[in-house]
């Protein structure tokens, strides 16, 4: 079996790791273990080596830098990999910019919003186009920016169910 890092050497270090009833593996030489520095006694991840975490220096050897607010130090969260408040996200900003550009796409995190917020969002756009294309009188392109806000909202609306009781 050959190296999942480098495909050439046959791999000779083993990871299993199970996560939410899944077993995951990764197989790597002893070359490529070195260069990520793991160290065969120490139990690691199978995340820690992919994200490079298993990499880190050893907690001794860091500055003695700390959060102005919690006073979490350096050395605590490269021990834990968790932070002690939100403040520590700015305090160990260049710390973590690398582990972070590994593991997401970008450096902003961008959440999903619910379909019905999306749409009364956009109603709310649209109205303010209304109001301005009112007030230019521009009649055609209002009653075709209402007509867009009645679908925007009929979007927004959660489906209700039928009544069996017949009584509205």
């Amino acid at each position: 079996m050959l190296c999942d890092v480098c495909k050439k050497k046959p791999a000779t270090v083993h990871f299993k790791e199970a996560c939410n009833g899944q077993i995951r593996e990764m197989h790597v030489c002893e070359e490529c273990a070195v260069q990520s520095g793991l160290d065969a006694g120490a139990p690691v991840s199978l995340a820690d080596l992919l994200f490079g975490a298993a990499a880190k220096p050893p907690p001794e050897s860091l500055p003695d830098k700390s959060c102005p607010n919690c006073h979490m130090r350096q050395r605590d969260f490269s021990k834990t990999s968790r932070l002690g408040c939100a403040r520590c996200y700015d305090a160990f900003r260049e710390e973590m910019r690398p582990m972070l550009d590994g593991m997401q796409k970008g450096r902003q995190h961008v959440g999903k919003v619910p379909a019905r917020v999306r749409c009364a969002q956009s109603a709310a756009v649209l109205r303010r186009r209304l109001d301005t294309a009112v007030a230019a009188e521009k009649f055609e392109e209002a009653a075709h920016l209402r007509d867009r806000i009645a679908e925007s909202e009929a979007r927004a609306r959660p489906a209700r169910g039928r009544n069996t009781a017949g009584v509205d």
